[in-house]
């Protein structure tokens, strides 16, 4: 591992009898977590998919990227064979699904307008990402909607799928619904400020049907 990461021929040897319970340093490395005790490092990748490396601290004052970042061998091999930015999405996706939390946004790390599947198939960002994620393949029909509100924000966490294109009502926009009706707005209001926020249609009727709903 140290010859292929950090580009260390020579290796200083270690074992994990050198740690104490509480390391002397914490600190980021990259993608490792790195646990600093003494003379020994414990360097753990984000990804989780991947044991600990112990590795001498005089060492890693010696490193460097090889491949351009510090990551586990895994993580690097992938880096390496995504050719296209759909194989670039997948190993980020895939590299960062630990640290994902459900109560805050998600931003591709580059921005894209179709990514494009092993079988051929075009998908939006959002799509994609859900289908990868959830590791389901997704029928013509099936809508992948926001419920977030943000529509950058590829979250897995914040998507629903939808059966049909109808279908376009979620959580947070009947939160939204129900607060606005319960400020005596219009329906004309509500679907504008629903168009803004949510950049989709929303029909008076549907609106209407929503009121009966919400304030059942």
């Amino acid at each position: 591992m140290l010859v292929s990461v950090f580009g260390l021929v020579v290796q200083t040897p270690v074992t994990d009898q050198e740690l104490a319970e509480t390391p002397d340093r914490t600190y980021d490395l990259d993608a490792f977590k790195a646990e600093q005790f003494g003379a020994s490092t414990r360097l753990t990748c984000a990804c989780g998919r991947s044991e600990p490396e112990i590795v001498a601290t005089a060492d890693l004052e010696r490193a460097h990227r090889v491949c351009g970042r510090y990551a586990c061998q895994r993580c690097l091999q992938e880096d390496r064979d995504a050719k296209s930015p759909s194989d670039q999405v997948s190993a980020w996706l895939a590299q960062n699904r630990p640290a994902l939390n459900p109560h805050e946004h998600l931003f591709l790390p580059k921005q894209f307008q179709r990514l494009v599947d092993k079988d051929g198939t075009i998908m939006r960002p959002r799509r994609f990402v859900y289908s990868k994620f959830y590791d389901i393949e997704l029928a013509t029909r099936d809508k992948v909607m926001p419920t977030c509100g943000c529509d950058d924000c590829v979250n897995p966490y914040h998507m629903m799928r939808t059966l049909s294109p109808a279908t376009k009502i979620t959580p947070q926009m009947k939160e939204d619904v129900k607060l606005w009706l319960s400020k005596r707005m219009s329906h004309k209001m509500i679907q504008l400020l629903l168009e803004t926020k949510y950049s989709c249609s929303i029909s008076l009727r549907t609106i209407t049907n929503l009121k009966k709903s919400v304030l059942a």
